[in-house]
């Protein structure tokens, strides 16, 4: 054999051993070609959000629901953005443990707040999420309402002892006239006589400048004919005498508001005595 004939020989071997291979059949679930050296990390389901609406309800109250709530979930809070009116908030927790997160985006205004809540987790997890949430955030509220018993329970034997609380769903007629109640118990356990007057209460709402309660005449005014059902209770100028108590409800605006202010006068010496609680 020739030297020339030698050499075509072993090109066209070369080329048929570098020919099409036949191709390995692939089971379900196998990688794809020339991804069979890659490692796949953890995987995660699309996410699921929970959304908690909270109707006439503070920023300052929202911020701190939504922290309970994702605490009780088991995340440690890594970062805690306040919400504002037109300004959302943004509260993440982690769980380093579990290799998860929770983020809840709080959005507030003068009509309360919203929480819309989103984790990731495994996928049996992640699933259960939006009812795990909702569960979480009715413990909370349920505590922070056992914790306001007691505390109502454990207050001083003397002073001015003072309770207000919005009545946040109250009847449908107040809601239909766009007012909310807040109620109001004053125990006089002083040896001294006070005045209240509802001109002296201020309440600040999230946006917009200080209201004051609506008179008992301004309410049936707006109700009409049915004027009863929604001024019964509802707080006149008054005298608190020592021992006394006075108890009933101050209308306003139906808003979520952030702060109220009280200020009660000492009937002798016509001093006054201020009580801010904020919402």
């Amino acid at each position: 054999m020739t030297p020339r004939s030698s050499t075509v020989l072993l090109l066209c071997c070369a080329l048929l051993a570098c020919g099409p291979q036949p191709r390995v059949p692939r089971g379900p679930g196998s990688a794809p070609p020339g991804n069979e050296a890659k490692s796949s990390g953890p995987s995660f389901c699309p996410s699921r959000s929970a959304v908690v609406e909270i109707p006439l309800v503070s920023c300052r109250e929202a911020n701190r629901l939504a922290i309970q709530t994702v605490k009780r979930l088991g995340f440690r809070i890594v970062e805690a953005r306040k919400a504002e009116p037109g300004s959302p908030g943004a509260i993440v927790g982690e769980n380093s443990g579990e290799k998860s997160s929770a983020r809840v985006e709080v959005r507030c205004s003068e009509k309360g707040a919203v929480l819309e809540a989103t984790s990731r987790e495994s996928c049996t997890r992640q699933l259960s999420f939006p009812s795990r949430f909702r569960e979480a955030y009715d413990a909370v509220v349920s505590a922070r309402r056992a914790s306001a018993a007691r505390e109502k329970e454990s207050r001083p034997q003397s002073g001015l002892l003072i309770d207000l609380r919005p009545v946040r769903n109250g009847r449908e007629e107040w809601a239909s006239l766009g007012l909310m109640a807040v109620r109001l118990e004053v125990e006089n356990r002083t040896d001294r006589s006070y005045v209240f007057d509802p001109a002296r209460v201020s309440f600040y709402p999230e946006a917009g400048s200080r209201v004051r309660p609506l008179s008992v005449e301004e309410v049936s005014r707006k109700l009409g004919t049915e004027k009863a059902a929604v001024t019964t209770g509802a707080l006149r100028k008054s005298r608190i005498p020592p021992a006394g108590r006075l108890e009933g409800y101050l209308f306003v605006p139906r808003f979520a508001y952030r702060k109220v202010r009280l200020m009660l006068e000492d009937e002798e010496s016509g001093e006054s005595e201020g009580y801010t609680k904020s919402f």
